[in-house]
């Protein structure tokens, strides 16, 4: 089912939990890098950029090297945090 992006992010009927998360924007030679979520997962077929949940204990940047190593197979050298680490939410439940 295509919900569309629009009814992705709608707050209408979900419940919202506060998680961090951490994803990576990798460039080269003009050409960005995105992911496409495995079949069997939430959002499968979607294209994202890699990255994943922050555990307990761990810096946004450790995450990052963490997660493109288990995504991607490669070792990652961080040029720029974009953002600083903030608190986001996001929907769950229907």
């Amino acid at each position: 089912m295509n919900r569309g992006i629009g009814n992705l992010f709608s707050v209408k009927n979900h419940n919202f939990v506060p998680m961090q998360v951490t994803c990576a924007i990798i460039i080269q030679n003009k050409s960005v890098l995105l992911a496409q979520r495995a079949s069997g997962h939430d959002r499968a077929g979607q294209w994202e950029f890699p990255g994943g949940k922050i555990h307990p204990g761990e810096s946004a940047e450790a995450c990052i090297h963490r997660e493109i190593m288990e995504e991607l197979g490669v070792a990652i050298f961080v040029l720029l945090l974009l953002f600083k680490p903030t608190r986001a939410k996001i929907l769950t439940g229907s």
